[in-house]
């Protein structure tokens, strides 16, 4: 039997968010939270790609030469990723410096993307920090996943992760400890 995914319960998903000072770095993270991005995907992202007519995008396509199995998706995007794209936009990718080659995501100069490990350093530490235990950037996608399977079916789900195979969704199908915990909590309620 396959181990389900390590993934964050929703009070260390909301501890994790809320400790990054960096709007920049709380966008990456809720790229792959709230909208299950690979950080692959996170980093290869153009300024273009998540503001259009000067206004945030409501979904993100990612286009199949940025994703793992050369599968085109488009998500849509929470409330919290949009207003976080507006400030981004407002303060940091001037609006008349806004050129479409420029990545959403870079170190020191925006024709630059930021690395995968760079992303990864940047949770880790944050995570370590935060939560007292090491998160990866996959660990995110797997938390989204997991989220996203206890109000939508498998088909969506594999969808908005871009698998080909059913296969590779059905890992999130095991119940986590958020499930667990809110199952008996239900029965509790229901007996009173």
């Amino acid at each position: 039997m396959n181990t389900p995914p390590k993934t964050l319960s929703t009070e260390e998903q909301i501890k994790f968010v809320e400790s990054f000072k960096s709007r920049r770095d709380r966008l990456m993270v809720l790229l792959m939270l709230d909208a299950g991005l690979r950080v692959s995907e996170v980093v290869n992202l153009l300024q273009t790609d998540l503001v259009y007519c000067h206004v945030p995008v409501n979904v993100i396509r990612i286009t199949k030469e940025n994703t793992k199995n050369k599968r085109e998706r488009t998500v849509p995007l929470s409330s919290r990723i949009k207003h976080l794209i507006e400030i981004l936009y407002k303060f940091v990718w001037n609006e008349h410096d806004f050129i479409s080659s420029n990545y959403a995501f870079y170190h020191r100069r925006p024709e630059i993307p930021i690395t995968t490990r760079q992303v990864e350093r940047i949770v880790k530490s944050q995570a370590l920090a935060t939560l007292g235990r090491p998160v990866h950037p996959h660990m995110l996608r797997h938390t989204f996943a997991t989220r996203l399977m206890q109000s939508s079916n498998i088909r969506v789900v594999q969808e908005l992760l871009g698998h080909r195979d059913i296969r590779s969704t059905q890992i999130y199908t095991h119940p986590n400890a958020d499930d667990l915990n809110g199952a008996i909590a239900k029965m509790e309620g229901g007996d009173k």
